[in-house]
């Protein structure tokens, strides 16, 4: 799933790429978060509201226990980003993202990316124990 998200982010890579080479980084920057926001929003609550509706459910189970770690993970990753841009607006007065601004979310990609295949293998919860 990791590769898979991946591979379906990378359009808005490149239309944030392109943006901001441009001299739009403010695009750049909306494009990225708009997109998670319509991937959480519109993606997980889509196929919700199709299958409690369909199949006549009342609810969607969802195993967190399974993807606590990551979601931990995530939620510290945009703290830092969201710190990252207000301290900018804070200091100079507007967003100003640098090189090592990109270099640490690349960086911070692949960890993130090394920490799931290592959960995955060694941390994850096995169907087994339940």
């Amino acid at each position: 799933l990791t590769l898979g998200a991946a591979g379906t982010s990378a359009p808005d890579a490149l239309v944030s790429f392109h943006v901001a080479r441009n001299g739009l980084g403010d695009m750049a920057v909306s494009n990225a978060l708009g997109s998670n926001i319509f991937d959480i929003l519109l993606c997980l609550g889509l196929p919700w509201v199709l299958k409690t509706t369909l199949l006549g459910d009342d609810h969607v189970d969802v195993e967190f226990d399974k993807f606590f770690n990551t979601f931990i993970i995530q939620i510290g990753v945009l703290a830092a980003f969201i710190s990252i841009l207000l301290w900018s607006k804070i200091t100079c007065g507007k967003i100003i993202l640098r090189k090592w601004h990109g270099v640490a979310c690349f960086f911070a990609y692949f960890c993130y990316v090394g920490f799931c295949f290592y959960d995955e293998a060694f941390l994850g919860i096995d169907d087994d124990d339940e």
